[in-house]
């Protein structure tokens, strides 16, 4: 939700870093459907576009499919999106454009892209490139 006019996780907000006065309101470029209620479905739906699931069609191994620790680090940071849709509900491209996935659904995207495991990276970035996605 957007606290004191900025995006922000309330459950992490302590009072004491936005003053005495705190205006509270709902996210911006997704409809309201009631209060602070927004509709997520548009940036989820955007979020699926990118298909953020692995795929690998090669048979199962016998145990896990094994990553090197630098490989890891290739992606690291963007597994830690919680998709709270903070970054995407504050980008004016977002807000402008039906077509325009995102920073969330990016930031899913290179998460697979660079996972060495993978093997979907080309159709995912031609679905980032699609319209003004990219």
């Amino acid at each position: 939700m957007r606290i004191n006019g900025v995006n922000r996780l309330a459950c992490k907000t302590l009072v004491r870093d936005v003053g005495t006065r705190i205006t509270v309101e709902p996210l911006l470029g997704l409809r309201v459907i009631k209060d602070l209620i927004v509709d997520m479905k548009p940036f989820f739906e955007n979020y699926k576009r990118v298909m953020p699931w692995f795929i690998d069609n090669d048979p199962p191994p016998e145990k896990e499919r094994l990553q090197s620790p630098q490989a890891r680090l290739g992606f690291d940071d963007t597994t830690k999106c919680i998709l709270c849709a903070c970054c995407t509900t504050s980008c004016p491209s977002f807000w402008g454009s039906d077509e325009y996935l995102g920073p969330a659904a990016f930031v899913a995207a290179h998460r697979f892209i660079f996972d060495d495991r993978d093997q979907a990276a080309g159709e995912r970035l031609k679905d980032c490139q699609r319209g003004d996605g990219g």
